[in-house]
């Protein structure tokens, strides 16, 4: 479950291998928290890569080591090639392209990968390990590409950042793009010379999909809680019934999201005009407005569903071959696979459809005389000033690409390597789906939020809720209400870095007994 996960706190995150959660990473990729490995972690690595070189020297086939890879895995490698190998392997994997990922993603990734290191059973040469926690705390951020990733090992973005790691590539440092030993010499650090599985190590991970994919969790959880605030901001707009949000259908109902949707929204809706006797005009409202909390309740459960399968991620190995101390050898796994996360991401992106899809319809339902008795479109000049008509024509349009974005992506792999890897999730690729999809539902969130305030103006500002009073004045601080015609691009850019920079989240924190837990 979510919950103190995502609660601001910037202590230093202790790296063991075992214990590392979704807010320590937000708190290094966002925060910059420092980084240190956990007591006795260095000299356990040591111990196993003692165990890997006396290993290697044996000459036993292992993949990567003292084998090739992907289609080349069954080549010997001469034992005078063995360190050299390892080089040729990450500088051939340097396939990545498009932007660079941001330097908070970046630190995401570092702070993932570094922890599945610290884990053990890799082999890993101690200094790679001590590298990742050097470059985090020095600020010192790789430019990794964004694209070149089918999820299954993140090869492409992995090995372009692990150029880092020898002295190559170019790396972000004190605001500046500078050669990377230019970065390492202003610090003190060394490249690596890198030796048996190490470059192999440095590119075949997952750590993208998964250090990306936890502060799109993050952003996620607080983007839930903003739609049930705008949510009871527009029934407040649309006068609509509080029967929905009664303790007894959520008793006999007893998912876990839809109590939680509700408990938010009717703390939110506290001393609101709504409980008042005579308020509601009908006997009950459009599915968009009585059944909103079984569909954010929904998001909500699939939030926590692909946050389980991220907690579990983050402190797991997926590195291949594994090492196997008490068997004295390295063995072939499919551990490097992350259909569980790549699947769980899909379902949230299905879901947030669904959630587009309702916010869409109480849009309709709110500017239409027929449903809320209110002026049409809005406007306190009908028929002569548009209002929001048009706007009708940008929240469709999201909600039909959001759609679009969340068609499955983990179905989508292609056979390479001459077929031997012959199955992949597309992990990256269905995280960065998701990405798209949070920023427009975001822009979704916002403008129902700005409407609704809308509505409740031409209501002359009945008694709001504790919560959504906070939501509106937030609202009005930025976007003044509609009197005529106006361009509305930059109301709908406000509204947006309303939800985006949390806001309204950050003025409900110093209102007494409204606050927003993002579980």
């Amino acid at each position: 479950m979510l919950g103190n996960q995502f609660q601001t706190n910037i202590n230093p995150v202790v790296i063991t291998g075992e214990e590392l959660t979704l807010q320590d990473v937000v708190n290094v990729a966002k925060n910059k928290a420092t980084v240190t490995l956990g007591t006795g972690v260095i000299e356990q690595i040591r111990h196993e890569r003692n165990a890997l070189l006396d290993i290697t020297k044996n000459s036993a086939p292992i993949y990567g080591v003292t084998r090739g890879v992907g289609a080349n895995k069954n080549i010997e490698v001469p034992k005078n090639l063995i360190s050299e190998y390892q080089t040729r392997i990450l500088l051939s994997h340097c396939i990545g392209t498009g932007p660079f990922f941001s330097e908070e993603i970046v630190r995401a990734v570092m702070v993932t990968r570094a922890n599945s290191l610290a884990k053990g059973r890799t082999g890993v040469q101690p200094e790679i390990l001590e590298m990742y926690v050097d470059m985090l705390n020095y600020e010192i951020h790789p430019l990794t590409p964004s694209q070149g990733s089918i999820g299954a090992g993140d090869l492409g973005p992995m090995a372009e950042m692990g150029l880092a790691f020898i002295g190559k590539g170019e790396v972000s440092f004190q605001g500046e793009v500078v050669p990377t030993k230019q970065a390492f010499e202003q610090v003190g650090l060394t490249p690596i010379t890198l030796g048996p599985k190490d470059g192999l190590i440095l590119c075949s991970h997952n750590a993208v999909s998964i250090g990306h994919g936890t502060l799109l969790l993050d952003r996620y959880a607080a983007l839930l809680d903003h739609a049930d605030m705008a949510y009871a901001l527009s029934l407040e707009a649309f006068r609509g019934n509080v029967t929905p949000l009664h303790h007894k259908p959520n008793e006999l109902r007893q998912h876990q999201g839809q109590a939680r949707c509700t408990k938010n929204i009717v703390a939110y809706l506290e001393d609101s005009f709504l409980w008042e006797k005579g308020i509601q005009r009908g006997v009950q409202d459009p599915i968009s407005y009585r059944s909103a909390v079984q569909v954010h309740g929904a998001c909500r459960d699939v939030l926590s569903f692909a946050a389980d399968g991220m907690n579990i991620e983050l402190n797991s190995v997926g590195d291949n071959p594994l090492l196997l101390l008490e068997e004295d050898r390295l063995i072939s796994h499919g551990n490097f696979h992350i259909q569980t996360i790549a699947m769980r991401f899909d379902f949230l992106g299905i879901q947030s459809s669904s959630l587009a899809n309702m916010i869409q319809n109480r849009f309709q339902r709110l500017m239409s005389p027929e449903f809320s008795n209110l002026p049409k479109f809005l406007t306190s000049d009908p028929g002569l000033s548009n209002g929001f008509s048009t706007l009708q024509k940008t929240y469709t349009a999201l909600a039909a690409e959001i759609r679009h974005l969340a068609n499955p992506g983990c179905l989508d792999a292609l056979p390479v390597a001459n077929g031997v890897e012959d199955h992949a999730t597309m992990g990256p690729f269905v995280i960065q789906k998701m990405e798209k999809i949070i920023e427009k539902l975001e822009m979704m969130i916002g403008i129902e939020l700005m409407v609704a305030a809308q509505a409740i103006d031409l209501l002359d500002k009945p008694k709001l809720g504790k919560g959504t009073e906070v939501a509106y004045q937030c609202i009005r601080r930025y976007i003044p209400k509609l009197e005529n015609d106006r361009v509305l691009r930059q109301d709908i850019e406000q509204a947006h870095n309303i939800i985006k920079n949390r806001f309204i989240l950050e003025d409900l924190c110093s209102i007494e007994k409204v606050e927003p837990k993002l579980s």
